[in-house]
């Protein structure tokens, strides 16, 4: 397992403050985890509620849920913009292994291959395949509402503060199935960005927890930290080409519309 990698990052980061001029190129990777007791409280749960679902789709959960605690994921940013993606390297090579793996990190991202954010242009772009193409979905920009709880807590060799939010999922065209955010930003490390698109804190988010009706049970962990003093035009975190661009409501109501028209003709 990793370990916390922070001292280079807060000698980086004394160095930026002593010499404004420059820029920075950040990397950080998070390691998904779920709580695997509660993963497992809710298959023994469907086991005697559905028995014919549980033997259909039992195993398959159970692998995905057992995969969920190796996804890594990567965030690269910049001063202005960030980019959130699957680690590639930690694909593994075995088929089986391979499908739960991307299953899981489908569940995880919300099916969004890519997701972008720029906070100068106010601008956030998620990517996605559909129909064999790969396409830039634009939202809205809304964002999160968060209030501090007060609390803090060490994180590698950062002092980091909680603060909690109400988050709706951006592959719903809906605001149902709200999740309750807890983060956990370091405001040594003055970057607005986090896990998964989830943003807008004095701070770096280094962990981010979600609530089920059964607790704080999954979220991201921060393993690795990387920066980079630089020039601002030698690091840019550009958005991922694409064949084509759409709204989030055009491309989910597209979506759906086929989902009813493939379930209606059987």
């Amino acid at each position: 397992m990793k370990v916390f990698l922070f001292s280079l990052a807060l000698i980086l980061s004394a160095t930026l403050n002593a010499q404004g001029e420059k820029g920075i190129c950040g990397q950080v990777e998070y390691q998904y985890y779920i709580d695997s007791a509660i993963a497992e409280q809710r298959l023994r749960k469907m086991e005697l509620e559905s028995p014919q679902k549980y033997n259909q789709y039992g195993s398959m959960f159970r692998g995905i849920n057992a995969t969920m605690n190796r996804l890594v994921f990567t965030l690269s940013f910049d001063q202005q913009a960030s980019l959130w993606s699957l680690d590639p390297n930690a694909i593994p090579e075995n088929s089986d292994e391979k499908f739960h793996y991307e299953t899981a990190a489908t569940m995880v991202s919300e099916a969004w291959k890519y997701e972008y954010y720029n906070q100068q242009q106010n601008r956030r772009v998620t990517q996605s395949e559909y129909m064999g193409s790969v396409l830039n979905i634009t939202h809205p920009n809304e964002p999160l509402e968060w209030s501090q709880t007060g609390k803090t807590k060490k994180i590698g060799n950062y002092v980091t503060y909680e603060a909690t939010a109400t988050y709706h999922p951006k592959n719903r065209l809906e605001k149902d199935a709200p999740q309750i955010l807890f983060a956990w930003y370091a405001p040594e490390l003055p970057y607005p960005y986090g896990p998964r698109g989830v943003d807008g804190l004095p701070g770096l988010i280094l962990a981010l927890e979600i609530q089920s009706k059964e607790g704080r049970d999954r979220g991201f962990r921060a393993v690795d930290l990387n920066l980079q003093s630089t020039a601002p035009e030698d690091c840019s975190v550009e958005l991922p080409k694409a064949v084509g661009t759409m709204s989030k409501q055009d491309f989910l109501s597209k979506v759906t519309a086929e989902v009813k028209a493939i379930r209606g003709n059987k």
